[in-house]
């Protein structure tokens, strides 16, 4: 029955993909990410049958991921949410930083996606991993050393792996996938979806059958333009070499 089940999804998905890749079509510099989605779960099936129960694989906690580090000390002060602060401000934002500590940012503006709001202090905000933590652990992250853990936790090598959003709205995402939370800026869905997608591609996480299907149908359900959903052969090589670059300061923090 389970896998009577399994084929029918997949079967969807198959279905779905070809609609959007006859709008993606693939070239020579770009790869779609909706063949690449279809080839991540076949893959992940294979893949989990090596798997060990999941009551054998120790349990999640952010520690497993070690926290904000200063992958570039001593050059500056910033770990990694001060550094993502900074990326994020709005051109021409007055930025004050806390009485006393040149390393962390009180106040600024930034504008925030999920919400389509702007944030004003540091205190409002939340650093948040698109793909979280908990999520990216239980699909394939449990395998990872700690020290790269720690540099998927503070992964600044690109603009779409951490954002700076609502601290209020981030938890009420916690570790939900898209199935389970969209960000009420609806203009904003394309784009979060299409991250998502980037980031487990670039991170060769797991995807379930369900997932892949609701990726698919809901790109096309909030009329995402498919000819968008791609990442470049060229960007995709650089992230593969950015990912595999970990810091000597997750390397120190996860002895």
């Amino acid at each position: 029955m389970k896998k009577h089940f399994l084929s029918r999804i997949l079967m969807v998905l198959v279905l779905a993909v070809s609609c959007l890749e006859s709008v993606a079509a693939p070239s020579a510099t770009v790869i779609p990410l909706s063949q690449w989605l279809n080839e991540q779960v076949k893959e992940t099936n294979e893949r989990r049958k090596t798997y060990p129960p999941k009551s054998r694989i120790p349990k999640f906690s952010r520690e497993l991921f070690g926290g904000w580090v200063n992958a570039d000390a001593p050059a500056d002060c910033f770990d990694s949410r001060q550094e993502a602060l900074i990326r994020d401000l709005e051109p021409g934002a007055d930025v004050k930083f806390y009485p006393g500590n040149k390393c962390r940012i009180l106040e600024g503006k930034w504008w925030d996606p999920y919400t389509n709001q702007f944030l004003h202090r540091s205190d409002e905000i939340d650093i948040d991993h698109i793909v979280a933590l908990q999520h990216t652990y239980y699909y394939g992250g449990f395998k990872w050393t700690p020290a790269e853990r720690c540099h998927y936790a503070n992964y600044l090598g690109n603009n779409y792996h951490l954002l700076t959003v609502s601290a209020k709205e981030n938890r009420s995402k916690g570790a939900d996938d898209p199935r389970m939370y969209m960000p009420p800026n609806k203009e904003f869905a394309c784009t979060y979806i299409k991250m998502w997608m980037k980031i487990k591609m670039v991170w060769d996480l797991d995807v379930d059958p369900q997932e892949a299907t609701w990726l698919v149908q809901n790109a096309k359900a909030y009329k995402c333009d498919a000819r968008q959903f791609v990442i470049g052969k060229r960007e995709y090589a650089e992230q593969l070499t950015l990912r595999n670059q970990v810091s000597q300061a997750c390397i120190n923090r996860m002895k």
